[in-house]
């Protein structure tokens, strides 16, 4: 019996099962997340629009690379929801001494649309030293003006004269240096091994509690979430980088002797470098 022919492969066929994997990827992610189906369609050459309805923007501390020092990011998003997820703010930035401009260009999205709903949105570091900068923010010819402080401890950008344009937040603080925090779940039973825990640190290591100031926003998350007992977080000082090592190896120790045989407890510590001890990979190594 003859062998029908194969079709050749062609770099359409290549994108069409990249597309394919791309839609099975996010549709899992959403359906996870919000229970939304999610399709993946072309639509053709890049679209682009003028920005419609007001822009958010921010500054704050983030890891553009996932994990090191953390880095000054200027952040905007709009408040406008679009019907794909994956609508991209396009931008013009430039800085001087004391100044920062933004030019808010219009809103773009490439030949894909993820289509759970969202706003456009960017980020970009921004290299910036202690001190007090102009910020303009331009979206077709309007032009908005803050006031931006910064300084080793926190961020605090002040509306001037503003139309176009909002805050994301007017006080952030920055991470601590050489600072980490504590995060516990687990079920009711079980919930003094958070604060065993803690006592366990606070123990072995030279540590400094911190207690979040009460107005501006935390870098770190202030609560934990999805567990039967979510432990209040905590945030500590520490003196070294291998003090926040020996923290990492402290509860490696406790999740193989204690929380391996528990069940629905998730400790974890993750620092101002971003760099996490999780209890759940811990306890298998």
């Amino acid at each position: 019996m003859p062998v029908p022919p194969t079709a050749p492969w062609s770099p359409a066929s290549e994108r069409t099962i990249m597309r394919a994997i791309h839609c099975l990827v996010v549709a899992l992610i959403v359906f996870a997340s919000t229970s939304m189906q999610c399709n993946v369609f072309e639509n053709g050459p890049s679209h682009f629009e003028n920005v419609s309805g007001k822009v958010i923007v921010g500054f704050s501390e983030g890891y553009p690379s996932g994990a090191g020092e953390p880095t000054i990011m200027l952040t905007m998003s709009s408040v406008r929801i679009y019907p794909c997820m994956n609508y991209t703010l396009l931008y013009k930035l430039t800085k001087s001494q004391d100044s920062i401009h933004l030019a808010i260009l219009g809103v773009t999205i490439g030949e894909i649309c993820l289509t759970a709903l969202g706003p456009a949105g960017a980020s970009t570091p921004i290299e910036l030293a202690s001190g007090a900068y102009n910020v303009d923010v331009d979206i077709l010819g309007s032009t908005d003006r803050y006031a931006l402080v910064v300084t080793n401890d926190d961020i605090r950008l002040t509306p001037i004269d503003t139309s176009v344009s909002r805050l994301r937040a007017s006080h952030l603080w920055r991470y601590p240096r050489q600072s980490f925090a504590y995060y516990a779940g687990t079920l009711v039973e079980d919930s003094s091994l958070c604060t065993a825990f803690a006592d366990t640190l606070r123990t072995h290591l030279i540590l400094e509690e911190i207690s979040p100031p009460p107005e501006g926003i935390w870098p770190y998350p202030l609560t934990v979430g999805g567990y039967y007992f979510n432990s209040p977080a905590r945030f500590f000082h520490y003196r070294t980088e291998a003090d926040y090592d020996s923290a990492g190896s402290l509860l490696r120790i406790y999740s193989k002797a204690v929380l391996k045989n528990t069940s629905g407890s998730s400790f974890w510590l993750v620092n101002w470098m971003n760099k996490r001890y999780l209890s759940w990979i811990l306890q298998n190594q």
